[in-house]
Order: C-alpha cells, then sequence, then structure tokens
C-alpha cells in the first residue's frame, strides 16, 4: 500500500486494462458504504481492510463456502472498532455482487488522496493460481534454505550474550486475522516464540526500537507461522503489534552451550 499526498503522480489511466476495473469497483463501492465518512478517515487503512474484504470472498468462493471462520472475527482481529465492522461487513456483501464475476485478488493499492474526500486509486490484481504458488514456494524456501554454516577457528563457551530475548505469545485477535493466510492449525498458530532483538536496557526499551526493526519482526512472524499475504498486510504499528500479541523481553539472555549458534 502507497499513499500520496497532493502531488499528481498518479492517473486513474495507470496499470493494467483489468485492474482497471477492480479499481473502478473497488473506489465506487468504498464510497457508496463510507460516503462522508471517509472525511478525516485513514484511507490507507480503510483500503487496507477494503482489500482484505475482497479477497475474503474470493477464497471463500473458492472454497465453496467452507472456510472455518467468518469474515467478522478476522475484521476483530485487525483491531477494526465495533461501530466500523458493520460497514466492513456491509462492504463486503457489496464486493460479493462482483466477486462472482471476478476472481482475481487484489494485491496492491496505490492511494493519491487530495484531501476532503476527494482520490483516486491504482489497483493490481493477481489470480488465485498465482497466489497459492506465491504461498507455496513461501514455504518450501522456508524450510530448505538452512544455508551455509560458518564455523571460525575460535573456542566457544557459554556467557552472557550481547542481545535481548523478545517472546511473543499469540492471541486469539492474531489467530482469528491471520488464520485465512496460514495452512497451519489454530494450536500452531497459537505457540509462543523466542526471537534475539537488540540488546536494551530499560522497560520500554522494546517500545523505543519497535520503530526501527518492525519490518524485520513482520517478515520474521510471516515465516514463523507460515503466512502469506502477499501485498495484503496492513500497516504493522505497535498498536497493531500489542492486539495480536502477549510479550515479554527478557535484557540477559545466557547461551550455555559450547560452539558457535547456527543461523539457518
Amino acid at each position: 500500500m502507497k499513499i500520496i499526498k497532493g502531488g499528481k503522480s498518479l492517473s486513474p489511466d495507470d496499470g493494467f486494462e483489468e485492474d482497471k476495473k477492480y479499481a473502478q469497483i473497488l473506489k465506487n463501492t468504498v464510497d457508496k458504504v463510507f460516503g462522508q465518512d471517509l472525511f478525516g478517515a485513514d484511507i490507507e487503512f480503510v483500503y487496507d481492510i477494503a482489500k482484505l474484504c475482497w479477497n475474503f470472498n474470493i477464497i471463500d468462493s473458492a472454497t465453496n463456502n467452507n472456510l472455518e471462520f467468518d469474515l467478522k472475527s478476522v475484521l476483530k482481529g485487525f483491531g477494526v472498532n465495533k461501530n466500523d465492522v458493520k460497514k466492513y461487513l456491509s462492504l463486503a456483501s457489496e464486493f460479493a455482487t462482483h466477486t462472482k464475476q471476478m476472481d482475481r485478488l487484489v494485491g496492491d493499492v496505490d492511494i493519491e488522496d487530495f484531501g476532503r474526500g476527494n482520490y483516486h486509486i491504482v489497483v493490481r490484481t493477481q489470480s488465485q493460481a498465482d497466489f497459492i504458488n506465491e504461498a507455496e514456494l513461501s514455504v518450501y524456501e522456508d524450510e530448505h534454505d538452512l544455508g551455509e554454516m560458518v564455523e571460525d577457528e575460535v573456542e566457544f563457551y557459554p556467557n552472557f550474550i550481547s542481545r535481548s530475548m523478545l517472546v511473543i505469545r499469540p492471541t486469539k485477535n492474531f489467530v482469528d486475522a491471520i488464520k485465512l493466510y496460514s495452512i497451519l492449525k489454530t494450536s500452531v498458530l497459537l505457540t509462543p516464540q523466542a526471537i534475539l532483538i537488540e540488546e536494551i536496557h530499560t522497560s520500554k526499551g522494546f517500545q523505543n526500537i519497535f520503530q526501527s526493526i518492525k519490518e524485520e519482526l513482520f517478515s520474521y512472524i510471516l515465516h514463523a507461522y507460515q503466512i502469506d499475504y502477499g501485498y495484503n498486510v496492513p500497516k504493522f504499528s505497535f498498536k497493531l503489534f500489542k492486539e495480536w500479541f502477549e510479550y515479554e523481553v527478557f535484557q540477559d539472555v545466557l547461551d550455555s552451550k559450547y560452539g558457535p549458534v547456527t543461523k539457518r
């Protein structure tokens, strides 16, 4: 998702002909459902969730409506407030009249925002086959790209290391938000993860460094839980992180083993 304010670097004529049709339908439907509420709204977030609603319809239809969860729980998982859940459910219902004939997933959406509800968008779509192939490739590479272990001719002794450890415990909000995109069972999605991060020395240290590590952190989470969003990822903010995970930071980390740590 890219948002551009004030300039004229985007044109409604940008993109492929087929994608232009999707862009027009998305914009017309969002404008219809949200109306004046778009004034002052976080339009980037609106379209993040609009993409989610569109793609939910496509995937639900492709599985013959046999998904084991509903859109409402997914919306809550992404932190959509109660007042807006109804609007997005209405949006998904409006989309359903189109997704019966239009079966491509919405990937990236670029927005040029002129303010006061005046904007246009450029959309890039993706076929279901490409989406599935990319998801399978991502899992394959994660399992098989172990890299090469390099050992220096030095001795390694047990000692404290210059890292802190972040332990994250997924919440129901996280499971509800991402189970549409993960092949793992719910019990596995709830598994805690321990992540070594930059060494910090205060209780607020993690919050202070979050912005600088959030892309690496989110990339790790995608791999750890075998999630493939493609471009369908809302902004990974500290607020969203706290809704998705209970977390604890341990400032002193002891490596009790002899020998180097192997990264894979």
